[in-house]
């Protein structure tokens, strides 16, 4: 089996509860730019925030009485080879393969301790009619 050829960490995905207080230490203290999320149909549960570098944060609303969903998403060399390799290797996806917005392509694994594991392709492969607000929220024209 070839490994799967990792580029680059695509972004990590962290939860929040109060908007307003992650928006304060993510976009205004740390600097992260906020950029219209590709995924989803739009609105405040989906917060995406990106470093000067191209890597991103997304937030997700965190609901009280749910586990945080939290993972990180490796951009990989060759989409469909990781997903072929990942099913050859036993692993069940548990999401996707899905296409944003923006083309982007993703799926997601459990890894052997449980974490959640998202790999992708490089994100903006086309136009997007997608705008985010000073709040966050992604509008869908």
């Amino acid at each position: 089996m070839r490994p799967i050829g990792i580029r680059t960490i695509n972004h990590q995905a962290m939860p929040f509860m109060d908007k307003e207080r992650a928006l304060g230490f993510w976009r205004d203290l740390l600097g992260l730019k906020l950029v219209p999320s590709q995924e989803g149909p739009g609105g405040d549960n989906l917060i995406w925030l990106e470093a000067a570098d191209g890597t991103m944060v997304h937030l997700l609303r965190q609901a009280p009485d749910h586990p945080p969903n939290r993972h990180t998403a490796f951009e990989v060399e060759d989409f469909d080879r990781a997903l072929e390799t990942m099913r050859e290797a036993g692993f069940e996806i548990v999401k996707g393969p899905l296409e944003r917005a923006d083309g982007q392509r993703a799926f997601y694994v459990i890894d052997p301790e449980g974490n959640r594991i998202e790999f992708t392709t490089g994100s903006g492969l086309r136009a997007s009619d997608r705008a985010v607000d000073a709040h966050g929220n992604t509008q869908v024209s």
